[in-house]
């Protein structure tokens, strides 16, 4: 359980890196969201982001919740769905499901680090993604917040 206290509206900065065969990929998103500290240095970050292209944009919701025990769950809900589990030298298998359809693929973590304190929250992703042991692309994420000036401050 936590306290209201515990509950901070935050700025979040997202920068995703994707190398494959295609090319590489960097893109960077800021947004607000809510930063919720849980016991023993977890944390959970919620957050809307807007997917699609142009006249088929769409708002999500993306929940991350990391644990004290080294390990990352991310879910999105809404039109874009997913629940992807990333947790160093481990390889989970999961599903994107959009409105075109839905695809499986796994993805392999190197790299998985979260901190927090009692603002703002860091993560820090390196993570493979393949489709039935065939690479498809290397990933790396980091996940930056920090607290939301109110006009109060």
């Amino acid at each position: 359980m936590t306290r209201s206290d515990d509950k901070h509206n935050v700025l979040v900065k997202i920068v995703s890196q994707q190398t494959s065969d295609v090319g590489d990929d960097t893109s960077e998103v800021i947004t607000t969201g809510l930063l919720t500290l849980l016991d023993d240095g977890a944390f959970r970050l919620e957050y809307d982001e807007i997917l699609g292209e142009d006249s088929a944009k769409m708002t999500c919701r993306s929940k991350i919740t990391a644990g004290n025990d080294g390990v990352i769950l991310f879910e999105r809900f809404g039109p874009y769905m997913t629940r992807m589990l990333f947790e160093p030298d481990k390889r989970y298998t999961s599903a994107y499901i959009t409105p075109y359809g839905e695809l499986s693929f796994g993805i392999y973590t190197k790299t998985a680090i979260a901190e927090r304190d009692a603002l703002a929250a860091a993560i820090r992703l390196e993570y493979t993604i393949d489709n039935g042991g065939e690479l498809i692309s290397k990933n790396a994420m980091t996940i930056k917040t920090k607290k939301r000036k109110t006009v109060a401050d």
